[in-house]
């Protein structure tokens, strides 16, 4: 990062977006990772910030009652 003419947070935004990947797969491969991008969840940072905001009073539904048990299953592995 010392001699790079990139900025530090164009490097962390890609490493980012290599977290969720890694968890999700190659992109527009999988229903959850089209919904979440749909709504602009791109990075893991952004999907631990939406998730938690979203869910912070009370569990309701996320996404849909069929992608919410993966996306919470997403989260844990992202935590971990």
């Amino acid at each position: 990062m010392l001699r790079t003419n990139l900025k530090p947070e164009r490097i962390v935004h890609w490493i980012d977006q290599g977290v969720m990947l890694l968890h999700l797969g190659c992109p527009n491969e999988s229903p959850l990772q089209n919904a979440l991008s749909e709504r602009g969840i791109i990075t893991a940072t952004d999907l631990m910030y939406t998730y938690y905001t979203a869910t912070k009073d009370s569990p309701r539904v996320f996404l849909s009652d069929e992608l919410d048990p993966l996306i919470r299953d997403l989260v844990v592995a992202i935590r971990r």
